[in-house]
């Protein structure tokens, strides 16, 4: 959101014990490996502000006096703790957008418990259906702590939408759980006659013999082809005899056939009869590709304190509203006297980080 127009404010502790753990999650405020605080909070301002003190409260209210939405991670309860929930926002300002991430969800019989992505995985059956017909497996992707923002931002969309139209304000909820069964959506369906034969395991290459992984001579290719497409693959140069195969006997055909020729020739020879085909990529390749780097899906910046980091970019593109990539973020808690300053309370900032209630960079 920050990238597309908006204010964004980061607000973390500013207990000196858990700024480390709030930037990285191997425990280093800059770790040259873990670059957290520098790619998620790219294009917002950070301060760091002790919720828990009548001061920091003060200087929270008057943030929420100007804005728009009001968004917090807590386990259920920790907010009312703070005494910024909902209800208690809301009570100071009734028309705020307010949105409440968990790990489970506020109601239901998990609706107390803390969790992060693993347990989201394993509650929604991800990492039963990653590990296949052996032990469960860890998937090796954040699908639901990313999946979970971006479902958020959403919602908060069309809260904000909806203030817009009619002047209130509403709570949005969603969870890590909620967005592990959404990834799944395909495989959910249930009915007379159904037959479950998605891909698992983590040795899978694909749902069938025309959207799979096959190796040519020199490397491997993705084949992205539908039943309707058999009578063009049948015409492609080299894959002549597969007309009338279908199921196993196709994918055998096609492996066989595939592997005789490299990458290039099979994605060339396919595409020119209209049928997906894409040499298997890698992370660093795309991360460099020109064509990444000019639609800003791959970004580089030199970060105060660290130096040049490359990170993931901003992927929707609005023909009425550019991407703006964000600055690089500053140090943990560096924009408070600014912030202070916009809020009237210059005057106090030496006084509240005296007291402990806004925490500097160290020096």
């Amino acid at each position: 959101m920050a990238e597309y127009g908006a204010d964004v404010i980061k607000i973390n502790s500013a207990t000196a014990r858990d700024v480390p753990a709030q930037f990285s999650t191997s425990g280093m405020a800059a770790d040259p490996g873990n670059q957290q605080h520098e790619h998620l909070n790219r294009g917002k301002r950070t301060l760091l502000l002790d919720l828990q003190s009548p001061a920091g409260l003060e200087v929270f209210w008057k943030l929420v006096d100007q804005a728009d939405v009001v968004m917090q991670n807590f386990p259920l309860g920790t907010a009312e703790r703070y005494s910024i929930s909902y209800e208690q926002t809301r009570a100071h300002k009734p028309d705020i957008v307010y949105f409440s991430l968990s790990a489970y969800g506020y109601d239901g019989p998990f609706g107390a418990w803390r969790g992060f992505e693993g347990n989201a995985q394993a509650v929604a059956g991800l990492m039963d259906r990653f590990g296949g017909d052996g032990p469960p497996m860890s998937q090796p992707f954040l699908l639901d702590d990313y999946g979970t923002g971006v479902r958020g931002a959403f919602g908060i969309g069309l809260a904000v939408y909806h203030h817009l139209v009619t002047g209130r304000g509403q709570h949005v909820m969603t969870s890590l759980v909620e967005t592990a069964s959404y990834h799944q959506a395909a495989y959910l369906l249930d009915y007379a006659g159904h037959v479950a034969t998605e891909p698992h395991g983590a040795d899978a290459l694909g749902d069938g013999p025309l959207q799979r992984l096959y190796k040519a001579s020199d490397g491997w290719l993705f084949l992205g082809a539908t039943a309707t497409d058999l009578p063009k693959l049948a015409g492609i140069s080299g894959l002549e005899d597969v007309a009338g195969l279908e199921g196993a006997a196709l994918e055998r055909a096609l492996e066989e056939h595939l592997a005789r020729e490299p990458v290039a020739t099979w994605t060339q020879r396919l595409r020119g009869g209209s049928i997906g085909a894409h040499g298997l990529g890698h992370l660093k390749d795309l991360m460099q590709h020109p064509w990444a780097k000019d639609h800003h899906l791959s970004v580089t910046q030199v970060v105060p304190n660290v130096g040049v980091v490359t990170m993931p970019g901003a992927a929707p593109r609005l023909s009425r509203t550019p991407i703006r990539i964000g600055a690089p973020v500053n140090p943990p808690g560096a924009d408070a006297p600014a912030i202070l300053a916009e809020l009237g309370l210059s005057d106090q900032l030496a006084t509240l980080v005296r007291d402990g209630v806004i925490r500097l960079p160290t020096p």
